[in-house]
């Protein structure tokens, strides 16, 4: 009878063990999300921009301090999902953040379905999510746990990916249409990120001898003259009805300068071409970026290259090449994870069709891996904290969050930081501070110091001044050395 249950529904009960199966790897992406305070530069500046539009209703402009926003010109379609958490669940951490985990889980079910539709194996579409999930680039710091644009990239990417491989086997004329609308929420999210895999995409169509009917189709200029229009009109609605110099700051801030490392507003550090592969092999791809490189492998050993192992190689290296060549952020390489996950999948599974002992074989060195680093990613999830060297720069941030340390804040409190620096990640709680109780704290400099002031830092460096030049009393204090203090008499007048 049991047998006859189990004949019968098979199909429901196989992908009922994969729903399981997905569901499980999937936890390092969402648990305890919300744990750590908003994060310094990319999160905290969209948490500002979410704020301030949440409150103004302005949806085309991201703004600060309710003017427009210079330091970070990308379009606001990350911004506007968070609006939308901001307005269910109230400003807080899991609102900036929700939309990126559901943007994860998203990817990494399109990226099931796309394995599973080139191999036919529910098995192997899960490898690919393993390895995704499991890479530090995915889950890590400036990834899909936090608040940043990475995560909805990667889903317009894995989008976009879909409907070229589908248009690759089928040459479905929608597919066009619809690879052009990921090219636009991709610029919306992201400025001209997504365009980096658009040469692996030509390349690809070119291997599958589809290229030359893509550029005969009319199709291919209506979607690109609508996919241009649809962008045009973004930018220059936010140029002329708001902000005259966007066009300015987007070039130096987000384009081809920047990308050079050559832009007037944004400098960056000289790095190494081959930064993203050393990092992979380093520090955010161990284990699988030696996998990796045995899959490349592959085809040389069973003699045989299929169109989807050719599609992921393609794909992924031409977007690395590409990133390579430009400026150097180590989150930049989080789009480039499932597509080397793809690949590796989709090597196991030639592997399987051609020698199957060897296939299996592979299935148990990546079924190992895949414990030693979920195990690293679930313990990452489980123990949100702090590193060591970063204490001082969330001081502020702790302390503000907290509604004991709050009650001794009063409208003469101020905060002061040395350097001088307005990219601080508790400015989204010095927002919450002054909406939920109508306290507004400004920041000073020490030129602008006076006796009686009450200052709030996070700094030893800055403590140690002050008690140089002020008696100094410390009404309260959290984490290392943040300190609320008042300053007294000058010492040069005491003296």
């Amino acid at each position: 009878m049991l047998n006859l249950f189990v004949n019968k529904h098979r199909s429901i009960i196989e992908w009922l063990f994969v729903g399981v199966v997905f569901g499980l790897l999937t936890v390092p992406v969402w648990l305890k999300v919300d744990y750590l305070p908003i994060r310094l530069w990319d999160e905290s500046q969209n948490a500002i921009n979410a704020f301030e539009m949440e409150e103004t209703h302005n949806w085309l402009v991201r703004t600060e301090n309710y003017v427009p926003d210079t330091f970070d010109c990308k379009p606001p379609l990350l911004i506007w999902f968070q609006v939308v958490a901001i307005k269910t669940f109230g400003a807080n951490e899991l609102a900036i953040r929700l939309p990126s985990v559901i943007f994860a889980l998203a990817a990494l079910s399109l990226l099931f379905a796309l394995v599973y539709k080139m191999t036919d194996k529910k098995w192997t579409a899960l490898i690919a999510v393993l390895i995704t999930v499991t890479s530090e680039s995915f889950y890590g710091e400036h990834a899909v746990r936090f608040g940043e644009h990475e995560p909805l990239l990667i889903l317009l990417i894995l989008g976009f990916l879909f409907f070229l491989y589908r248009f690759s086997v089928s040459t479905y004329i929608k597919d066009i249409y619809l690879m052009g609308l990921f090219i636009v929420l991709g610029v919306l999210a992201k400025s001209i990120a997504i365009l980096m895999i658009l040469p692996g995409a030509l390349v690809y169509l070119a291997y599958c001898k589809r290229l030359k009917y893509l550029f005969q189709t009319k199709h291919l200029y209506i979607a690109t003259l609508l996919s241009i229009g649809t962008i045009g009109t973004y930018y220059a609605a936010r140029t002329y009805l708001y902000q005259p110099d966007y066009l300015y700051h987007v070039w130096y801030g987000e384009l081809f300068p920047r990308f050079t490392n050559s832009s007037e507003t944004h400098h960056f550090r000289y790095i190494s071409f081959w930064f993203y592969f050393e990092l992979m092999y380093k520090e955010k791809f161990i284990l699988w970026s030696l996998i990796a490189l045995l899959a490349i492998s592959v085809p040389l050993l069973i003699r045989k290259c299929s169109r989807e192992w050719m599609f992921w190689m393609i794909g992924s290296s031409s977007f690395l090449l590409i990133l390579s060549a430009g400026t150097k952020h180590y989150w930049y390489i989080a789009p480039a994870i499932p597509m080397i996950a793809g690949l590796i999948a989709a090597s196991v599974s030639m592997l399987m069709d051609k020698h199957r002992t060897t296939g299996l074989l592979a299935v148990v060195v990546i079924f190992v891996c895949g414990v030693f680093t979920y195990e690293k990613a679930y313990s990452y999830a489980l123990h949100p904290q702090e590193k060591w060297d970063e204490w001082e720069r969330y001081g502020i941030t702790y302390f503000l969050n907290d509604s004991t340390h709050q009650s001794n804040l009063s409208a003469n409190t101020k905060i002061l930081l040395r350097p001088y620096n307005a990219h601080e990640a508790y400015r989204f709680y010095l927002k919450k501070l002054e909406k939920e109780k109508g306290l507004i704290i400004y920041r000073t400099t020490f030129e602008e110091l006076q006796v009686g002031d009450t200052i709030l830092s996070h700094h030893k460096m800055v403590i140690d001044s002050l008690r140089k030049d002020y008696r100094v009393e410390v009404l309260d204090s959290s984490w290392q050395y943040t300190k609320l203090s008042v300053l007294h008499e000058h010492k040069q007048v005491l003296q």
